[in-house]
């Protein structure tokens, strides 16, 4: 079985919604498919914000840790509110942005 190697970080956006709901599915959906796939892993959860209110800071996560890496989802709209403190974006219901991030926590490859 092959290794892929990452580079020390990864980020990507995996969806977005305009509202909770729909975002919340997205990320729960995203943080079930990461504990099936990666069941070995230490996982813990971290809420902030309770989605009611769009124009409250929301910032939820679900790590993992393995032997070699670090997973980060996150589901936040803090983007939106900054935009939205400069003008930019819906000032109704900022956009809700589901991200995950990889960190390679191996230890760093000496060549020979």
């Amino acid at each position: 079985m092959g290794r892929a190697e990452l580079d020390p970080k990864y980020s990507c956006t995996v969806g977005s919604a305009p509202n909770f709901a729909t975002a919340n599915r997205i990320f729960a959906r995203s943080a079930a498919d990461l504990r099936a796939c990666y069941g070995q892993a230490r996982f813990s959860d971290s809420f902030d914000g309770d989605g009611r209110d769009p124009t409250e800071p929301l910032g939820w996560t679900v790590t993992a840790e393995g032997p070699d890496f670090r997973l980060e989802l996150q589901m936040s709209n803090q983007v939106a509110l900054v935009a939205q403190a400069f003008g930019q974006g819906s000032p109704d219901m900022p956009e809700i942005t589901i991200t995950i991030d990889v960190t390679d926590t191996s230890p760093p490859k000496i060549p020979i």
